[in-house]
């Protein structure tokens, strides 16, 4: 049993990461985890109830209480704080309390879920409006599925309809390849270059370099966080997974995944990870990778692409929305066809 701090931040991980998980199996993750939580909230205070002055005022009773709860241990209010006066009182809830997620969800369920439409033509009837926003969505394929130009096509449709702020994180290609790349596909680089940045891998790693003393998660979530301070930022895409666990050096990767989710949750924009996947790997003669399930079940969406054979020298790019919390969304697969940088999601109609 671990008893240093750390020790114990990494048994509540995995602890969170395993309700995660049977969260996912029920089909209602927000509502179970706020049982879970709220239910062991309830247990602790009747053992541990916190002594506070009680006003009259609402403002100075909350201030007594929450002051109270952090003595015990069960909050860390310092940087929360309270607005109002002896009738209402409103809570700006810090990012030290450790419940914050759940009071935080709580509050969403009441609101309705706002969308970002990605303008692909027929791909935002099947998400049923677009993505949730704040969500961390998984596009899912295999090379040749068009991933990052699928994903680019989002930001570079965004930043042209309403001038929406993308951040495209490469960790496979310099800028330069991939703004030719896109440009020999029919996307106008030029005309979202101050809306759409991308920040590749040669860039990060010459900031970095092999210094032991700047790791290379802590620029990265340093390098983001300034941007969307700045200038501001809507959609995020990682290109790719892989390249983030290699260049990262994940030691333990269901914990490192859950805090890389978190933040980028807590980041407040869109962002969509590209991800390989094993489906369909064996008629193409391709290795089958290992099922890497941790990702899945942590992320709130997933986005599948795949190559359908239709007949002995024909395939079809397909795509499907597996999962996305908050959405009524389609299941099934639908056609992906891709033309001089315009993208379409139609009906599947050979088999």
């Amino acid at each position: 049993m671990p008893t240093t701090k750390e020790g114990l931040q990494r048994l509540l991980d995995f602890f969170v990461y395993g309700m995660l998980r049977a969260a996912e199996s029920l089909g209602n993750a927000p509502v179970f985890l706020r049982s879970i939580e709220e239910e062991g909230l309830r247990k602790f205070l009747l053992i541990n109830f916190p002594n506070f002055k009680a006003s009259a005022n609402a403002k100075e009773a909350c201030e007594a209480y929450t002051k109270s709860i952090d003595v015990g241990g069960l909050f860390a209010t310092t940087d929360t704080i309270f607005t109002g006066d002896e009738n209402t009182v409103h809570a700006e809830i810090g990012d030290l309390c450790p419940y914050r997620r759940v009071c935080t969800m709580r509050h969403d369920e009441r609101m309705g879920t706002k969308k970002i439409p990605t303008f692909i033509e027929g791909l935002d009837d099947v998400l049923g409006g677009g993505f949730p926003v704040g969500h961390v969505v998984l596009v899912s394929g295999l090379p040749g599925t068009m991933k990052s130009t699928l994903t680019y096509a989002i930001l570079h449709a965004n930043a042209r309809q309403r001038d929406a702020k993308g951040l495209y994180v490469s960790l496979e290609q310099t800028r330069p390849s991939l703004e030719a790349q896109m440009a020999a596909m029919g996307f106008d680089v030029e005309a979202v270059r101050s809306d759409v940045h991308i920040l590749d891998v040669g860039t990060i790693q010459k900031e970095v370099g092999k210094s032991a003393s700047k790791p290379w998660m802590d620029f990265l979530r340093r390098t983001m966080t300034t941007k969307k301070d700045i200038d501001g930022v809507d959609l995020v895409v990682i290109d790719s997974l892989e390249a983030l666990e290699v260049l990262a050096k994940f030691e333990d990767r269901r914990t490192e995944l859950f805090r890389l989710f978190e933040w980028l949750r807590d980041l407040g924009a869109t962002t969509l990870v590209l991800a390989e996947a094993a489906s369909e790997a064996s008629y193409l003669g391709l290795e089958v990778p290992q099922p890497r399930r941790d990702e899945a079940f942590l992320a709130d969406g997933i986005i599948e692409l795949k190559m359908h054979p239709i007949s002995d020298v024909e395939i079809q790019r397909r795509i499907r929305v597996q999962k996305m919390r908050g959405s009524h969304h389609k299941t099934g697969f639908s056609a992906l066809v891709f033309d001089e940088g315009h993208f379409q999601v139609v009906p599947v109609i050979s088999p």
